[in-house]
């Protein structure tokens, strides 16, 4: 009798504790949302000090991550900047970190090509310290026209839609 109380006790913990988590992940990803409606359209006035004037931004996707980010997140982030590219056959990403340590993470994502540094934090500061790691798809005049997030928890259609988006002109 002992043992079934004892049990019935951690499927009620148990429950609560996955709903709980399921509140939690509903409530980030309408934070999400609600950063990605702030920033389209913005224009990243701070990419030029970082990538230097004589790069051309129009029609570019920019990775921007943290170094304190989840790391499954950033890794996830580098595979979607290498099939970009690849599916491209041409740069098309440019990848900005603030973190301190960019050569680990071009080496354990085999990820040969530049990452800039933004070690003034200059564009998350401009677009009020967005969530990270992002993808930001800027338009023909350099605005930004698409979000995404990418995550651990991978939504696989969502993630091959931005793709789709960031390879066509």
């Amino acid at each position: 009798m002992i043992i079934l109380t004892f049990l019935i006790i951690q499927c009620k913990q148990s429950r609560e504790e996955n709903n709980s988590i399921s509140k939690n992940l509903s409530i980030k990803k309408n934070i999400l949302e609600q950063q990605k409606k702030s920033i389209r359209g913005k224009k990243i006035k701070s990419l030029s000090d970082i990538l230097e004037d004589s790069l051309k931004t129009s029609n570019k996707t920019i990775f921007l991550y943290n170094g304190f980010d989840c790391g499954t997140c950033i890794d996830v982030g580098y595979e979607i900047s290498k099939k970009i590219d690849s599916l491209n056959k041409s740069k098309k990403v440019y990848i900005i970190s603030t973190s301190a340590n960019i050569g680990r993470d071009q080496l354990k994502n085999s990820y040969i090509d530049y990452v800039y540094n933004d070690e003034k934090d200059l564009i998350r500061k401009e677009l009020k310290f967005i969530y990270t790691p992002v993808f930001l798809r800027l338009d023909i005049e350099g605005s930004i026209k698409n979000v995404f997030f990418p995550n651990y928890n991978r939504d696989f259609k969502a993630e091959e839609n931005f793709i789709l988006k960031c390879v066509s002109k």
